[in-house]
């Protein structure tokens, strides 16, 4: 994260605040792939256990997914 603040020349906040409004704030602006709802539609229409398996960690990355709605279609997470 130092990088980033050395790379922009950012100078009126820390690279730990820039992480802290990221971890904060990246839910509000996340968005799904297109047809990401109508493809786990489909999988649960053809009465597939589903589960999820991301890349992200903990709270942050379950709240991005709850934010884009479809944390109901998930049988089991990870």
């Amino acid at each position: 994260m130092p990088a980033i603040v050395k790379e922009f020349t950012v100078n009126k906040v820390t690279w730990q605040e820039l992480l802290q409004d990221y971890i904060t704030e990246f839910k509000h602006y996340c968005v799904s792939f297109p047809n990401l709802i109508e493809m786990l539609e489909e999988l649960k229409r053809n009465n597939l256990i589903l589960g999820i398996n991301t890349n992200g960690k903990g709270q942050f990355q379950m709240d991005n997914v709850i934010v884009l709605g479809i944390d109901k279609y998930f049988d089991a997470s990870e």
